[in-house]
């Protein structure tokens, strides 16, 4: 499984990293910023079509434990 990491420009310290599952190592052209795992609308949309999916913020149940 491929993945990823992001570094802060600031200090240079890596402060995230991912392992990509599903559509793996995502194609840069299609990522909504180069170095985050996330894709574009149009990319998420060509791959998964219109239906059933959001771009807004998602609600977490106030007794979630994260």
């Amino acid at each position: 499984m491929q993945g990823g990491s992001a570094v802060s420009n600031a200090t240079g310290k890596k402060h995230s990293e991912w392992f990509n599952r599903g559509y793996t190592n995502i194609p840069v052209a299609d990522r909504f910023n180069a170095s985050m795992p996330f894709m574009t609308v149009g990319a998420g949309q060509a791959l998964c079509g219109t239906d059933g999916w959001t771009n807004d913020a998602i609600a977490l149940s106030t007794d979630a434990s994260y």
